[in-house]
C-alpha cells in the first residue's frame, strides 16, 4: 500500500443465533462505511432468524450461509476468503460502532509498522470493558485493561498492548494472508484472536490500541452451550499458552494450576477440568512440532524440555482427576491414586503417521479417540476409563465408603 492512498476495508461479521443484535449492528455500522467497502456476513448454521435478517440489507451487504458452525476463527477465515479490502475489520454482531469510528481505525494504520488496531469498548451503561489487553505470563490468564471502569478519559491513549480482544479487530489483509488468518483449532471461541496478535508481533508488526474508535459491546455468551463453560476457557488458554510460551513459562503455569485445583479442592474441580488437562496433554507433541514449522509461534522446545512439560500435564492431569473423584470415599480413592501410580504412562511423542492430529475434546468417562487411531495416549485413557468405571460402580453398590 502506497503511503496516503485510500485504504479500502472489509467488514467481517460472523453470526450464531444472533436475531437480537446483527439489526442494530448493521444499522449502526453502515452509515460509518465509504462507498467501496465492504460487509461480508457469515451465518454459521444459526437456528434463529440471524440469516434472514442479515439478508434484509443485501444492497449492502454480502451473506455468506455456511452449512455448519465453523465458529468464530473458521467463519473470519471463511469471510476473509471473500474480501478485497487493504484492511480486514473483525466485528461482532452484538456491537454497535460510534460516529467516527471507521476514520479512527483506518487512521491508525498510516504508521506502516501498525500490524493490527483494536477498539475501546463499551458496556451499554458507559462503563469501559477494553481498552486492550494484557496476558499474565505467570498464568497466561488475559484480562482487559479498564475493565468496569468510568470512561473518564483514563484510557484514551494509543498505546501498544498484548492483544485487542477480537469483537472490533482491524488488521492489514497482506498480514493476515501470510499468516493464514486466525487459527481454527481455537474452535469455537476464545485466545483466537489473542494468538493473532501473539503472532502477528513476532512477524514484526504493532499491535496497538485505538481509544477514538468506540464500539458499544453487550459482550452476550457466544450461544449458551457448554462452550462458554469457565473450564472451556481454560482449555482455550492452555492451548494458547503451549504455541507461545517458553518452558520455564509454561511450567511456572502449571505450578499456578496446582495451586489452583488445591485451592478449589474436591467441591470446586470439575470433570470439566479433567478435559483441560488431558487434552493439553495429547496436544502438546503436535504443538512442538508447529512450534518448529512456524517463527510467528514460540520456537523449538528441545526433546528433554517436552519431556519435563508432558510430565507436568500428566501431573495436572492426576490432580483434577483425583478432586473431581473427590465424591468417592477415603478407601475408593487411595485406590484410584494407586491405580493411576500402576498405570503406565504413554510415550512423550504421539505418531503423527503422516497427517496432522485433528482437535478432540476428550472425555474423562466416555472413550476418548484419535485420528489416526489406535495412539499410544488414546490407549492410557481408554485404560484409565475403564478403572474409573470400575470405581465408580462401585460406589453406587456399596455407599458405606463415602466420607
Amino acid at each position: 500500500m502506497i503511503a496516503g492512498m485510500t485504504l479500502r476495508i472489509s467488514v467481517l461479521i460472523v453470526t450464531f443465533n444472533s436475531e437480537a443484535h446483527i439489526a442494530a449492528c448493521l444499522e449502526a455500522l453502515l452509515p460509518e462505511l465509504h462507498d467501496d467497502d465492504a460487509v461480508i456476513v457469515v451465518d454459521n448454521a444459526s437456528r434463529d432468524r440471524s440469516l434472514t435478517l442479515a439478508q434484509g440489507y443485501s444492497s449492502r451487504v454480502r451473506v455468506i450461509a455456511s452449512q455448519v458452525n465453523r465458529g468464530f476463527a473458521g467463519g473470519c477465515n471463511l469471510a476473509a476468503e471473500a474480501a478485497t479490502g487493504d484492511l480486514l475489520i473483525l466485528l461482532n454482531p452484538d456491537t454497535r460502532v460510534r460516529r467516527g469510528w471507521r476514520t479512527a481505525l483506518v487512521g491508525s494504520f498510516a504508521d506502516e509498522g501498525i500490524g493490527v488496531v483494536g477498539c475501546k469498548g463499551l458496556y451499554p451503561d458507559g462503563r469501559v470493558q477494553h481498552a486492550g489487553g494484557r496476558i499474565d505470563r505467570g498464568s497466561a490468564f488475559a484480562t482487559h485493561v479498564g475493565e468496569g471502569q468510568v470512561d473518564d478519559g483514563s484510557y484514551d491513549r494509543i498505546v501498544d498492548v498484548d492483544y485487542v480482544s477480537g469483537f472490533a479487530l482491524a488488521t492489514r489483509r497482506a498480514i493476515w494472508q501470510r499468516l493464514g488468518g486466525l487459527c481454527a483449532d481455537f474452535y469455537p471461541a476464545f485466545f483466537e484472536e489473542i494468538d493473532y496478535c501473539y503472532r502477528v508481533r513476532r512477524h514484526g508488526a504493532r499491535v496497538v490500541y485505538q481509544p477514538s474508535a468506540v464500539v458499544e459491546h453487550d459482550h452476550r455468551s457466544i450461544g449458551g452451550d457448554k462452550h462458554s463453560d469457565a473450564t472451556f476457557v481454560q482449555r482455550q488458554r492452555w492451548l494458547f499458552a503451549l504455541r507461545h510460551f517458553d518452558p520455564i513459562t509454561l511450567r511456572q503455569i502449571a505450578a499456578h494450576d496446582s495451586r489452583l485445583l488445591t485451592a478449589l479442592g474436591v467441591d470446586g474441580v470439575s470433570a470439566g477440568f479433567v478435559e483441560v488437562y488431558a487434552e493439553a496433554r495429547t496436544l502438546w507433541g503436535q504443538i512442538c512440532i508447529a512450534r518448529c514449522d512456524d517463527p510467528t509461534l514460540g520456537g523449538p522446545v528441545s526433546d528433554e524440555e517436552q519431556g519435563v512439560i508432558a510430565r507436568d500435564l500428566e501431573a495436572l492431569f492426576r490432580q483434577a482427576l483425583r478432586l473431581a473423584a473427590g465424591g468417592t470415599g477415603p478407601a475408593t480413592h487411595s485406590e484410584l491414586a494407586l491405580r493411576l501410580r500402576a498405570l503406565p504412562l504413554p510415550p512423550t511423542v504421539l505418531p503423527i503417521e503422516g497427517q496432522r492430529l485433528r482437535d478432540r475434546l476428550v472425555r474423562w468417562l466416555v472413550k476418548p479417540y484419535f485420528d489416526p487411531p489406535g495412539a499410544a495416549w488414546n490407549n492410557y485413557l481408554s485404560e484409565l476409563h475403564a478403572i474409573l468405571q470400575d470405581l465408580l460402580e462401585r460406589e453406587k453398590i456399596d455407599p458405606r465408603d463415602r466420607g
